[in-house]
């Protein structure tokens, strides 16, 4: 099992490097392996932070739908209620926080510092 999560998270970073690298199919496909490694490990946590760099990849590639199925699954997964309404309407702290990009849901997402 640990094993497993740990083979996942390695893809993780290999995704993240991909991506890193303007490969994002490439990180897509990896970061999909990673995500069924992480279901088979029963690492919840690790599956939910998987899913929001599913999402990011998928916003990137111009696939919005998509990302906002994978947010609401991680949420889900987390026990979180997906802030659909907070969304609309963000107060103060809610500007600075936003559940995609949660401290606890591993450094396995990326932020381009080209951007």
């Amino acid at each position: 099992n640990g094993d497993v999560a740990g083979h996942a998270r390695a893809l993780s970073e290999l995704a993240r490097v991909q991506e890193y690298a303007g490969r994002p199919e490439e990180s897509l496909r990896t970061c999909r392996e990673a995500v069924e490694l992480a279901r088979r490990a029963e690492d919840t946590r690790l599956q939910a932070a998987l899913y929001l760099r599913l999402a990011d990849t998928l916003e990137r590639l111009g696939d919005p739908a998509a990302a906002q199925l994978h947010r609401g699954a991680a949420q889900r997964m987390l026990g979180e209620e997906p802030q659909e309404s907070d969304a609309a309407e963000p107060g103060p702290e809610q500007e600075a926080f936003e559940p995609e990009h949660d401290a606890n849901a591993c450094e396995i997402r990326s932020t381009s510092a080209k951007d």
